[in-house]
């Protein structure tokens, strides 16, 4: 999951809003987990029921947000949607809340586990419970403008080459005001898997806000990567695989709101094995690099394209591993240097 903290408002460079929060769960606190729930299998529907939208929203100890998140969902001019909702074993009023919601809206669907499980076994179970062409995520402390499924819908609808349709996002702060406005500049639609795979990079370094996790995306192809795996930065290696799987569409209206507050895992988490343990309570820490290697090699191997394609991305991919390595080995070095300082 990303590390980079949300800078203040006056930080932010006037071509592209420039942050990085965790664009996996919001802050999880990790219990020691003994053991796994026993979970029941997910309601099966019959294809009469079953939505043209999934919307997962992993959510723990969320009670602050959860109503305002929930509600700009169920407000959605395009209503063919079923709302996941995967409570992370929540102490606070969240099941509540989520109870109470899905009493009043057949399209919510709750589900809780006994225990917090951790953030990426929490956004993978919402797409597991998922049952629609297209499925996107959505976090209990973001805001949906009422139009954005349709938009996103009318997109995939039309153009089959799309595979991700995300809009433009506006920063609002714990009381809902906005702090600014953010572009994302991040329309993949080369032909070309490396082009894209390149252009997403690029933008990655330049907006690393990553709001294109966020975006609406089709079932079928998500379901063909690992998800959200367990290691920090995990939601960049899963649009890595995206970009070089098909287009990514950008809504030029902001339509999406994201919420900067103490509670988000990165205000919370400031190091890296803190955010390891966010991500899986079972982790025994480590460098994410090497993690980070095998899922983009993995994904240049078996992601349908060209020889010529897959030999530069291959390089590209050997490429952004060594800057990695080389970055963290300073770090680890600076780390030391002030220890024996």
């Amino acid at each position: 999951m990303a590390m980079t903290q949300l800078p203040n408002a006056r930080e932010v460079p006037e071509r592209c809003d420039v942050l990085r929060r965790a664009a996996s769960p919001r802050a999880q606190t990790p219990p020691v987990v003994q053991q796994h729930e026993r979970q029941e299998p997910p309601e099966r529907l019959t294809s009469s029921e079953v939505p043209r939208v999934s919307i997962g929203m992993p959510v723990y100890n969320g009670e602050n947000f959860l109503r305002e998140a929930c509600d700009s969902i169920l407000a959605q001019t395009f209503t063919d949607f079923e709302l996941i909702i995967s409570d992370n074993g929540s102490t606070d009023a969240t099941e509540a809340i989520c109870r109470e919601y899905a009493a009043r809206d057949p399209r919510v669907r709750y589900h809780r586990a006994a225990t917090n499980l951790g953030g990426s076994w929490n956004h993978r179970r919402t797409f597991e419970l998922a049952s629609g062409e297209y499925f996107m995520w959505h976090h209990h402390d973001d805001r949906s403008a009422p139009e954005l499924l349709e938009r996103c819908v009318a997109i995939l609808d039309t153009q089959p080459e799309v595979i991700n349709c995300h809009a433009n996002t506006t920063i609002i702060d714990a009381h809902g005001a906005p702090i600014y406005r953010y572009v994302e500049h991040a329309e993949l639609r080369s032909a070309s898997a490396y082009d894209r795979l390149h252009r997403y990079v690029r933008h990655d370094r330049d907006c690393p806000l990553c709001s294109l996790y966020f975006g609406l995306m089709r079932r079928e192809v998500l379901g063909k990567t690992r998800l959200i795996e367990p290691y920090v930065n995990a939601e960049l290696s899963l649009m890595s695989e995206l970009a070089l799987r098909g287009h990514f569409y950008e809504i030029p209206e902001h339509l999406f709101d994201r919420r900067d507050h103490p509670g988000i895992s990165t205000r919370r988490y400031t190091t890296a094995k803190a955010m390891m343990a966010w991500a899986n309570p079972k982790s025994k820490g480590g460098w994410d690099g090497w993690h980070v290697l095998a899922a983009r090699l993995r994904a240049v191997t078996i992601v349908p394209m060209g020889p010529y394609d897959r030999l530069r991305c291959y390089l590209y991919t050997l490429e952004l591993f060594t800057h990695l390595a080389r970055g963290s080995a300073r770090d680890w070095w600076g780390r030391l240097t002030r220890r024996r300082a």
